[in-house]
């Protein structure tokens, strides 16, 4: 078992291929979105959860919020 396999859980899927992103990568005036099931599906959703947050600590915050150095 490979580290990357240990890591995620969730088996490789379409959103794991180079295809699936190459249009977010290009030149503003050439890119487009990601497909509208990466906003508001929910097998997206459950990858996302588990490859991005699942994997290392997350801290949400506004900088207004954090005291001054000192």
């Amino acid at each position: 078992m490979t580290t990357t396999e240990t890591l995620h859980a969730v088996p490789e899927s379409r959103w794991t291929t180079e295809e699936a992103w190459v249009g977010t990568r290009r030149p503003v005036l050439e890119a487009h979105a990601l497909p509208a099931d990466c906003y508001s599906g929910e097998a997206f959703f459950a990858e996302e959860q588990e490859r991005v947050f699942a994997t290392s600590w997350v801290c949400v915050g506004l900088h207004d919020e954090l005291d001054a150095p000192g």
